[in-house]
């Protein structure tokens, strides 16, 4: 590439002498002199200090500018999309769920250094193999992010359910507690609506009764007893619940538990961390607890993430920011700065002392549900499909239906025909 050619990609005419130095030692195709990380907006803002500060220090120790981008979470897929289609962006990007697989022909291969790290830290967990596509590791497992339950110990005891009862319940166990919680005006609540919480909560209780939307071949399987089951098991539990769960964004569980309405839902610890310092009247008084089992077992959904590398801009650099990142000190530090939020995808982080010593956590670290994202048990290659049916939250919306009157055997068909048209 010419000289002057790399001087007009990268826009730095006004500068271009004061960089020269620190360009010479760089240069190559795409590099614009910095080092630069595209990232979603945290629910937690203490985690955006964190990465800033270590991609910042990280910078000092290599002489090289850094920048750190967040973008709302809402915007990131068309962000990722963008960047993908015209080879223009980020050096590093944090991934999620089946993106590794949607974008798998753009991104750095990452075998060594997804070697080396899972050494590091005590191998991966089944669920990062998300990243491994076609033979080949394309992203680096980072953290990810789950559903447990969130409850309040006070009202839960006033029913009669001990902290061991309430982290051994199955879903009908939990449809007697949420008759009772109900009476006191008190209920249990989850969403039955068009966000991604909704998506969350019913895909692990899908699958806890042994429905899917696909089988482990990628093949549409929604249309199964084990999905009738689940839906005249929300139809029920629904009678219990305020009908404004039929209309939820992803933070009406949080206002939901916060107003001090609710006894139990599910969603990561920001309810409970929300709680301590904010809300003097729940200090104390929320806890975790893994998700109710069913027929099938005690599943618990998650959201993986990945740092990627773009082909167009790969970069020595950029890896070994990520390998910075990824050191024990720097990523213990990353999970503590979420209170939790973040949940290691490398198995030796389970026993860290943030798990323990916070006994609200005590549920998240080892995890005792099995872990799964969206699309499971489909293969990795399936992802696109995958993501889209999640965000059209096709199951959600089987659902919804079946709560507001349509027949559960209808609801199923019109979901069946939905996924078979993504997944055709």
């Amino acid at each position: 590439m010419k000289l002057a050619r790399v001087w007009r990609s990268c826009a730095v005419w006004a500068v271009i002498a004061l960089a020269l130095p620190l360009f010479v030692l760089t240069a190559r195709p795409g590099f614009c002199g910095e080092i630069t990380l595209l990232t979603n907006s945290h629910f937690v803002p203490a985690f955006e200090t964190e990465l800033r500060k270590q991609v910042d220090a990280w910078g000092k120790l290599k002489g090289v500018p850094t920048r750190v981008d967040f973008v709302a979470s809402g915007e990131f897929n068309a962000k990722m999309v963008s960047e993908a289609e015209t080879k223009a962006g980020h050096d590093i990007v944090v991934i999620k769920q089946q993106q590794p697989a949607l974008f798998k022909d753009s991104l750095v291969d990452q075998d060594a250094l997804a070697a080396e790290l899972g050494a590091l830290h005590g191998g991966w967990l089944p669920i990062a193999e998300q990243a491994f596509v076609d033979g080949h590791w394309k992203s680096i497992p980072f953290y990810h992010q789950s559903f447990p339950a969130v409850y309040r110990t006070d009202l839960l005891k006033e029913v009669g359910y001990t902290r061991e009862q309430v982290h051994n319940l199955t879903w009908d166990q939990l449809l007697e507690a949420a008759k009772k919680l109900h009476a006191k005006g008190k209920p249990v609540a989850f969403a039955i609506s068009q966000t991604d919480d909704a998506d969350n909560n019913l895909y692990m209780l899908l699958w806890s009764f042994g429905g899917s939307t696909v089988d482990k071949d990628g093949k549409v399987a929604i249309n199964s007893p084990g999905t009738a089951k689940a839906i005249e098991y929300v139809k029920e539990i629904a009678k219990y619940m305020p009908r404004d769960v039929m209309g939820w964004d992803d933070a009406g569980n949080n206002r939901f538990m916060l107003s001090g309405q609710g006894s139990y839902t599910f969603n990561p610890p920001s309810v409970w961390a929300t709680a301590e310092k904010d809300v003097p009247a729940l200090k104390g008084l929320l806890d975790h607890a893994p998700v109710p089992g069913g027929p099938a077992g005690r599943f618990r959904t998650t959201t993986a993430f990945f740092l990627s590398t773009w082909k167009f801009k790969a970069s020595p650099l950029a890896t070994d920011l990520i390998r910075f990142l990824m050191q024990k000190n720097n990523y213990q530090a990353q999970l503590e700065a979420t209170w939790g939020y973040n949940q290691p995808l490398g198995k030796g982080f389970s026993t860290l002392p943030i798990w323990r010593t916070n006994a609200p956590l005590n549920a998240y670290e080892p995890v005792v549900e099995t872990l799964a994202p969206m699309g499971w048990p489909g293969p990795a290659e399936k992802g696109a499909a995958a993501v889209k049916a999640w965000a059209m939250h096709i199951v959600p919306v089987m659902f919804a239906k079946a709560v507001t009157g349509t027949p559960t055997a209808e609801a199923i068909r019109w979901a069946e025909n939905e996924l078979q048209q993504l997944y055709r």
